[in-house]
């Protein structure tokens, strides 16, 4: 028993069918050329299976073989490299923490705006320089009422400085909430994606477009929190926060807020089943919102308030020792604890007499204790790290442009580095349109040659059938 005659045909058919599928995957791959997530995909051409099998009694014995019976596609696989992928995704979660603190930095910065002419820094300059010019006259009221208008001016500034740190944080902790819902979000769309992936997977087939959705998903995921990704033999991803589960397979075990009554009953991140334990990560947004609301803005924020406790206290140090126009003595020029609670004391708001610029109540005319406190200025200050009013802030206000810009150059190293992975896993994964069109001009001949041979198989037929027979005719 030999070949059937008809073998030709059906080789020429299968290098029809192999090159197609070659085009088609070709066509796929520059339709989606423009997605960054997407991975090349690649059609694996193997031969089928030779003629004859071998055997004690092979079918055409005597004649010779193996014979190739063509080619078919195998399957269609997608280019990735799971160690750049992970590479990447810690310098994403990385970089999205930078981002944050980044943006938290700018935000304070502009809070301060120094230098100004209506900053903290010049209203303490003029602070001191109306008690100086208060000193030289002390019975003038235009002097009293400018110097009352200048520490009026210094409290509603201390007072915005508070609110927007304070309206910062807010800020900060409402959009934790949104994040933890997005990041929800991610992870139950990724435990269905799982299930069809497992499903596609276990038929024999191999769901190329939705590993792409699979791991543009991690990568989302992974910027706003840092994770541990383990792809298993069926293709689905187990995705682990804070070395707990979050996505397995079809399920997912989400995150959850709660209000912390320490911390002025801003959220804290947990597991939504066990919403006593707190979710141990350092990188990506949601951790660095909390870093940000937590412990850089509270930091600085200390600073501001020091620094108004120490203006409050040594001003009323020195005023409870004076006495004012009206004679009195023992009354403070502030009250208030902080950049909160400060404001002028009562007696100094509602009567301007009441300001001490005298050290003894004899004379209206002494200025002794206005100099003396318009000399605070040059004081250097114990509770203040033996620095002045004025150099301890300008001192923190340095501090805060150090580290926004150490923050803003680690981001773009960061930003540096992760273009070089994505370069790379691009050069590994993505599609080269020039490439592409090769193989389709490979694919495009393959199809004419395999055509070509129908055709001359067809006409070989066509003699053998139609064209003996017939002797005599």
């Amino acid at each position: 028993m030999f070949r059937s005659t008809f073998f030709g045909l059906e080789l020429g058919k299968r290098g029809l069918l192999t090159n197609r599928s070659g085009t088609d995957v070709i066509g796929h791959n520059l339709a989606n050329s423009n997605r960054p997530e997407y991975s090349r995909q690649t059609p694996d051409i193997v031969a089928s299976n030779p003629y004859t099998f071998p055997g004690i009694n092979p079918v055409g014995y005597g004649q010779p073989g193996q014979l190739g019976t063509g080619t078919l596609v195998q399957s269609i696989y997608r280019s990735q490299d799971e160690l750049l992928a992970r590479q990447i995704r810690t310098v994403v979660s990385r970089q999205s923490r930078l981002s944050v603190l980044d943006d938290c930095y700018a935000k304070m910065e502009g809070i301060f705006a120094e230098p100004s002419t209506e900053g903290i820094d010049q209203l303490l300059t003029d602070f001191f320089a109306t008690w100086h010019d208060l000193s030289l006259a002390p019975e003038e009221s235009a002097n009293r009422t400018a110097l009352r208008e200048t520490a009026d001016t210094l409290v509603t500034e201390f007072h915005q400085v508070n609110q927007n740190l304070v309206d910062q944080r807010v800020e900060l902790n409402d959009r934790l909430g949104d994040l933890v819902r997005k990041l929800n979000d991610l992870g139950t769309e990724l435990a269905q994606v799982n299930n069809r992936i497992m499903r596609i997977k276990g038929s024999g087939q191999n769901p190329n477009d939705l590993m792409d959705t699979r791991d543009d998903l991690i990568m989302q995921i992974s910027e706003l929190v840092e994770t541990k990704v383990h792809i298993q033999d069926d293709e689905s991803a187990i995705v682990s926060i804070g070395g707990r589960v979050f996505v397995q397979e079809d399920e997912m075990r989400g995150l959850s807020l709660v209000a912390n009554d320490q911390n002025e009953g801003y959220w804290d991140l947990v597991y939504a089943d066990l919403p006593t334990v707190l979710v141990p990560v350092a990188t990506g947004q949601i951790p660095a919102i909390t870093e940000a609301r937590d412990e850089v803005i509270p930091a600085f924020k200390e600073k501001v308030d020091a620094l108004t406790a120490g203006i409050i206290e040594e001003v009323n140090t020195l005023h409870t020792q004076g006495y004012g126009l009206d004679g009195l003595n023992l009354r403070t020029f502030f009250d208030g604890t902080d950049a909160e609670t400060i404001e002028l004391s009562q007696a100094i708001r509602t009567n301007h007499l009441a300001i001490a610029a005298a050290q003894t109540d004899e004379a209206p005319g002494d200025g002794r204790n206005a100099l003396a406190i318009a000399q605070l200025r040059m004081a250097l200050l114990p509770d203040l790290g033996d620095t002045t009013f004025e150099a301890y802030y300008r001192g923190a206000i340095s501090d805060l442009g150090a580290t926004a810009d150490g923050v803003d150059r680690s981001l773009q190293g960061q930003a540096q580095l992760q273009t070089q992975l994505e370069t790379l896993h691009e050069s590994e994964t993505g599609v080269n349109t020039d490439e592409e069109l090769v193989n389709l001009i490979r694919y495009e001949q393959g199809y004419a040659a395999a055509s070509r041979l129908i055709t001359t198989v067809d006409e070989t037929l066509d003699r053998l059938i139609n064209a003996t027979g017939r002797v005599g005719l």
